[in-house]
C-alpha cells in the first residue's frame, strides 16, 4: 500500500512508452517537468497547508493574481524585474495571511474562508485588469524565470526542484514540520502540548500563498503575458495531487514524496493523453476517476485522513 500509487507512475509510464514513441524522448520528458514546475510549486504550498489539517482553495486565483500584477508593474510602473516578481510573490503571501487571520484568529472553516477568497482576488483581478491580458512592452530579462535555462537546465525545473526540497526538509526535518502534522491529527491535543496553533496554521497558509504567488510569476513569464484566469486549473490538479500523495508513503498523511508521485502522475497522464491525441473531456473523465478511485481506494483501507471541513 504504502508504494502502490508510485508503482501506478511506472505502469502509467511503461504503458505511454509503449503505445507511442514520442513519450519516452528526452525532449518529451523534459517538457513534462517544465510543464509541470507551477503545478509542483503550488502543490509543495498545498501539501504543507493539508499537513496541518487545512484548506486552501484560492490558490489558483492567487497565482492568477500575482501573475497579472507582476506583468502590470513591468508593463505600467517599473522595468525592475526583480522588483516586480517580488511584489508578485508577496501579494500571494499576503493573501495567505489573510487566509490565515481569517482561519486561526477568527476561527471560519478554512474551506469556506478560501472559497470566499477565491471571489475576492477573482475581483482584484477583474479590477486591475479589466478583463483583459496584460502584455506588450515586457522587459526581456522577465522571460527568464519561465524559458530560460541554467547549464542547459530549464530555469522553471530548478525553481520547482528548489521549492519541493525546501519544503520536504520543513516537513520532515523541523520542528514546525512536526507541529503541523500535530496539529493535522489533533489541534486540541497540539494546543496542550504547548503549540502555537494559530501561528503555525498561518505560516502554513502564508507559505502556501507565497507558492502560488511564485508559480503566478513563473507562468506570466512562460506566457509573455498576465492571464486573469491563467491559474485556475491550479486549484482541481492541486488537490488531486495533494491527495494522491496522501495514498503513498505516509499513508493518510499529506507528504513530500506522495505529493511528488501525484503531480508526476497528472502530469504524465496529460501528457499522454495529448500525444495519442485524446479530447479533452476525456481527459478530464479520465483524471477524476483516477483520483476518485485512489481515494477511495485509500479510504477503505482506513489510511486517508481528510483534513476537517469545520472550524
Amino acid at each position: 500500500r504504502r508504494y502502490g500509487t508510485l508503482l501506478a507512475l511506472l505502469v502509467i509510464c511503461v504503458l505511454f512508452s509503449l503505445m507511442t514513441r514520442h513519450f519516452l524522448t528526452v525532449s518529451n520528458l523534459s517538457t513534462v517537468l517544465v510543464q509541470l514546475s507551477m503545478l509542483m510549486i503550488v502543490t509543495s504550498g498545498l501539501t504543507v497547508v493539508v499537513a496541518a489539517g487545512e484548506f486552501d482553495l484560492s490558490v489558483g486565483a492567487v497565482a492568477g493574481f500575482a501573475g497579472v500584477l507582476v506583468t502590470g508593474l513591468l508593463v505600467q510602473v517599473t522595468s525592475d524585474v526583480v522588483l516586480a516578481i517580488a511584489a508578485g510573490i508577496a501579494a500571494g503571501a499576503l493573501v495567505g495571511l489573510l487566509n490565515g487571520i481569517l482561519v486561526a484568529v477568527i476561527g471560519l472553516p478554512s474551506l469556506i474562508a478560501t472559497l470566499g477568497m477565491i471571489s475576492v482576488v477573482t475581483g482584484l483581478n477583474q479590477w486591475y485588469t479589466k478583463g483583459q491580458a496584460v502584455y506588450g512592452g515586457l522587459p526581456d530579462a522577465f522571460a527568464i524565470p519561465g524559458r530560460g535555462a541554467l547549464l542547459g537546465i530549464p530555469v522553471p525545473i530548478l525553481v520547482m526542484v528548489a521549492i519541493v526540497v525546501i519544503s520536504h526538509l520543513l516537513l520532515e526535518r523541523t520542528a514546525t514540520g512536526r507541529h503541523l502534522y500535530t496539529i493535522g491529527e489533533n489541534k486540541d491535543v497540539a494546543r496542550l502540548a504547548g503549540i502555537g496553533v494559530r501561528r503555525k496554521k498561518i505560516f502554513a497558509l502564508v507559505f502556501c500563498g507565497a507558492c502560488a504567488g511564485l508559480a503566478g510569476v513563473i507562468m506570466a513569464s512562460r506566457l509573455g503575458s498576465g492571464q486573469p484566469a491563467a491559474g485556475d486549473h491550479f486549484l482541481m490538479d492541486g488537490l488531486a495531487t495533494v491527495f494522491l500523495g496522501m495514498t503513498a508513503f505516509s499513508l493518510g498523511q499529506a507528504n513530500m514524496r506522495g505529493t511528488v508521485v501525484g503531480t508526476l502522475i497528472i502530469g504524465v497522464l496529460r501528457n499522454g493523453f495529448n500525444l495519442l491525441g485524446w479530447p479533452y473531456y476525456i481527459q478530464d473523465i479520465a483524471m477524476g476517476v483516477i483520483m476518485i478511485g485512489a481515494i477511495t481506494i485509500a479510504a477503505s483501507k482506513g489510511t486517508v485522513r481528510m483534513p476537517s471541513v469545520t472550524a
